[in-house]
């Protein structure tokens, strides 16, 4: 969605995107990054690949299918610089593929570190992970999306073993990713308790995951649902029915 604006607001260093997404038409999309500070800054990019599982999550490991550049950039107070993500495999993916754009600002002295290739052991002072997707030939990107995000691709099921909290699994059968935030529990008389007001996650395509809400037993008792919004909507929908005494 290279028409986001906003940033991520965080220390001197600030990203103009949230999110990047590359359609097969496209090899590069960018960003923009920003010293809002009085000193000159250094920020290192990199592009990492992004899967998960059920049982660790997300994970991400190195890239050979996507690259930053330039990968190393000094930007004065008040300049900005753009920076590309470039796809290195001309490829057509039956499903969308999932990476993470990984811009950091690095301390004064650690530019030459970073060049090099040894920045492992270089302290941080500020990370942004941004996702960036390459879309299969028959995906859209959220901005070429119209209406309500559709809940056929996705399976989910409420573990309500514990009694303090519950656990919502939710599994993507679907060709592209989808994005879960303002989870919310609506009892059966109608009163509404928001469990999570931002980003729950997302699932990736094809994938499982799984996260623990403040949902107890006590709440749970006279059953309700669980609303989401999913992606970009605007409006809630019910995820899935949660029965009385569970």
């Amino acid at each position: 969605m290279l028409t986001a604006t906003c940033a991520i607001a965080a220390g001197s260093l600030q990203v103009s995107n949230v999110l990047l997404e590359l359609p097969q038409t496209d090899t590069a999309q960018g960003l923009w990054l920003s010293n809002e500070g009085e000193t000159p800054l250094r920020a290192q990019s990199r592009v990492l690949q992004w899967t998960q599982d059920s049982t660790n999550g997300d994970q991400l490991t190195a890239s050979t299918m996507l690259t930053a550049s330039p990968p190393l950039v000094e930007i004065a107070p008040g300049e900005r610089q753009f920076v590309r993500v470039v796809r290195l495999q001309k490829g057509d993916p039956q499903t969308e593929q999932a990476y993470r754009l990984m811009v950091s600002e690095l301390p004064p002295n650690a530019g030459s570190a970073a060049a090099t290739g040894a920045s492992k052991g270089v302290q941080l002072l500020i990370q942004h992970s941004i996702p960036v997707f390459v879309i299969p030939q028959d995906g859209q990107t959220l901005g070429a999306r119209h209406g309500t995000t559709s809940l056929q691709p996705y399976t989910s099921q409420l573990d309500t073993q514990a009694t303090d909290s519950s656990t919502l699994q939710m599994q993507n059968v679907g060709k592209q990713r989808v994005r879960i935030s303002r989870v919310e529990f609506v009892d059966a008389n109608g009163k509404s308790s928001m469990l999570m007001p931002g980003l729950l996650g997302y699932v990736l395509t094809g994938q499982t995951m799984k996260w623990q809400l403040p949902l107890p037993a006590s709440m749970r008792q006279t059953g309700g649902r669980i609303d989401v919004r999913l992606n970009d909507d605007t409006q809630s929908q019910t995820l899935l029915q949660v029965p009385a005494g569970k």
